[in-house]
């Protein structure tokens, strides 16, 4: 079955979740300095870092659009048969783990491993996420190093012929769970690995560490990378918050995702350097950010409020195209109702596991994503049998609209309800007390960054 699978692509499918992740699920895509791609032929190991789940392995498929791409999964997810049939012919290899499938799964990497490198030997492109696992924040974790011995082992069997280039590709989200956000996939300077062919051969080791730090180098320049391991999540609140307020205020507005990128790098630079050479300062600013950002919080707020201009003539026009949406919305809430009820479960068991698991939430949102037109096409033609053949087709081509409608309409109401808290907040001495506070701050880092 495997090698019949290996001839099979669903291209119905590839398109159909394309399309969706496309139109819908990202507003825009960018990929930057893509003409660094090696050629098509040319074996290719893809280096990326790892930060959203499902995101993430899509984000590279689509980046490689133009060819067939091999990519790592978990190795756990081949154990049903259809599962393994599934995803072998969709080129997805499995890569076992000690930590989830046991030592003795370990050796059935050697095997996997020949595969992927006679893949790469007859000009294939192959991804791998060295990391193993999705990291919860903006950073770039440890390395294993499997994927260079995978590399040179590749180049070996080629008797050193074949030149192995290794692409470090980073990958960045203005929003890991929102949908209808930004996604950014930028491509660094391939590395040739022939040069390194003599000198693996007698310090395998010592070749592998050396090309392992330029690949960590490269990748963390096309990514956001708080490389200070201490206040980590201090940094990403006050990048965030505050900081967001300051860039935009400083470009005249919201940036494209790539400004606003390096906008954050230098933050996270200047906060870096400001823990290096003042700790004391850098202590009193993450202190009262913190406690800014619970307060915050704590009113079911946002820092947009506080810096976006806005009157109340913006909020009494909300609340009037809440009121004539509504209808529509109700509609396309009972549509996708069903569906939303089906993942809020284990979105919300991802979310009390902690750690690298809320970014899971995403891939479940999409897989919600992909049933919903089929689940849409299905009330259309329930329709058509209880009634007519014109009124099913019409509630199956509106029902899309009436989910989109929906979707639109909570994020309205979520701002409306914001900016009434916002307004409610200044009639208060603890609220005027806290936007002062908020002032205070942005006056504070704007100066420093």
């Amino acid at each position: 079955m495997a090698g019949i699978a290996s001839h099979i692509h669903f291209r119905g499918l590839y398109h159909y979740t394309q399309c969706l992740h496309n139109w819908f699920y990202y507003r825009h895509r960018r990929f930057v300095n893509r003409q660094l791609v090696p050629a098509p032929g040319t074996p290719v190991l893809v280096v990326a870092n790892h930060q959203n789940a499902l995101g993430d392995p899509l984000a590279l498929e689509f980046a490689f659009s133009d060819r067939r791409l091999s990519i790592f999964a978990r190795a756990d997810i081949f154990q049903k048969k259809f599962l393994n049939f599934f995803f072998r012919a969709i080129y997805v290899l499995p890569s076992y783990r000690m930590r989830t499938d046991g030592e003795a799964s370990v050796s059935k990497n050697f095997s996997v491993f020949n595969e992927a490198a006679q893949r790469l030997l007859d000009g294939g492109t192959l991804a791998i996420f060295p990391e193993g696992t999705n990291q919860p924040g903006h950073w770039l974790g440890e390395f294993s190093l499997a994927y260079l011995r995978l590399a040179f082992e590749a180049a070996e069997l080629s008797g050193w012929q074949k030149d192995i280039q290794i692409l470090p590709v980073g990958l960045h989200y203005e929003s890991y769970f929102r949908f209808h956000t930004d996604q950014l996939v930028s491509f660094g300077q391939p590395i040739s690995l022939q040069p390194y062919y003599e000198r693996y051969q007698t310090k395998p080791r010592t070749v592998q560490r050396e090309v392992d730090a330029l690949v960590c180098e490269r990748l963390k320049a096309l990514m956001l990378h708080i490389d200070t391991e201490t206040d980590r999540e201090a940094v990403e609140l006050l990048r965030e918050g505050i900081g967001r307020a300051v860039s935009e205020i400083r470009a005249g507005g919201r940036q494209r995702l790539d400004a606003q990128l390096q906008s954050d790098r230098h933050l996270v630079e200047r906060m870096e350097n400001l823990q290096q050479t003042d700790p004391k300062q850098w202590k009193l600013l993450r202190d009262e950010v913190t406690d800014v950002e619970q307060e915050i919080r704590s009113w079911g707020m946002r820092h947009w409020l506080f810096y976006r201009p806005w009157r109340l003539w913006r909020l009494l026009l909300e609340i009037l195209l809440l009121l004539i949406a509504s209808p529509l919305a109700a509609v396309g809430f009972a549509a996708v109702g069903p569906i939303v009820l089906a993942m809020r479960p284990l979105i919300r068991k991802f979310r009390q596991m902690g750690g690298p698991f809320p970014l899971f939430q995403s891939g479940v949102q999409f897989i919600g994503l992909m049933v919903l037109p089929l689940w849409f096409v299905l009330i259309g033609l329930l329709v058509g049998a209880l009634s007519l053949w014109w009124a099913g087709l019409a509630v199956a081509l509106l029902l899309p609209l009436a989910g989109m409608c929906a979707w639109r309409w909570s994020v309205g109401l979520k701002k409306t309800l914001g900016m009434c808290r916002y307004r409610r907040l200044m009639r208060d001495e603890e609220g005027t007390a806290l936007a002062e506070r908020w002032r205070m701050l942005y006056k504070k880092l704007k100066t420093l960054i």
